[in-house]
């Protein structure tokens, strides 16, 4: 199986923050959200909170939303095209996307890639998180759960946070835009 991460990776660019804008675009009542955003990511950047609460706290604004999913398509329409040059060759033999990204969010271009989706669990509604905020070592607990006798035999991802998931891999690569690289350390083993 190959596995991905999806912001910078599978998606060159960061998607949480991208369709935020996008949405503001669409709907300028939205920055009203902007000096919470940014206090909670000080917040966040200080130790003061939680990553998870910075995530919610900056999802607020879906609940001002009517269309959400219409916005979701749209965005993906506009976006779609922001996919790495290495990626397109391996969507034949399909795989995972694992992401901190909300999953309905990330969804909405790997169905479209034909690759399945773990990410953050997101209520579409409020930004409120169910269960745990996907990344670092909550990745590989989560997919082990959903595939218990998995063989990962590759990883890709944009940051060495994902260390956790990358142990899994038979070979994993570090992403930096169109480029690959081997995971520091994997591929000598």
């Amino acid at each position: 199986m190959i596995v991905y991460d999806f912001d910078k990776t599978v998606f060159r660019k960061e998607s949480s923050f991208l369709f935020y804008r996008y949405c503001a675009g669409k709907h300028p009542k939205l920055l009203k959200y902007l000096p919470r955003i940014a206090w909670y990511a000080l917040k966040a950047k200080l130790g003061r909170c939680s990553l998870t609460r910075f995530k919610e706290e900056f999802h607020r604004y879906l609940a001002s939303l009517t269309d959400t999913e219409e916005l979701i398509r749209s965005f993906w329409d506009k976006y779609e095209s922001c996919v790495p040059a290495w990626l397109p060759p391996l969507l034949p033999q399909g795989g995972l996307v694992i992401s901190a990204s909300p999953e309905f969010l990330v969804e909405g271009l790997c169905s479209r890639l034909g690759l399945s989706v773990m990410g953050t669990r997101m209520d579409i509604r409020t930004g409120k998180i169910t269960g745990e905020n996907c990344r670092g070592g909550e990745k590989p607990l989560r997919f082990r759960a959903e595939y218990p006798e998995a063989v990962v035999d590759a990883f890709y991802s944009d940051s060495t946070a994902d260390a956790p998931m990358a142990a899994l891999a038979k070979k994993a690569w570090l992403v930096k835009g169109d480029k690959l690289s081997p995971w520091p350390g994997k591929q000598d083993e």
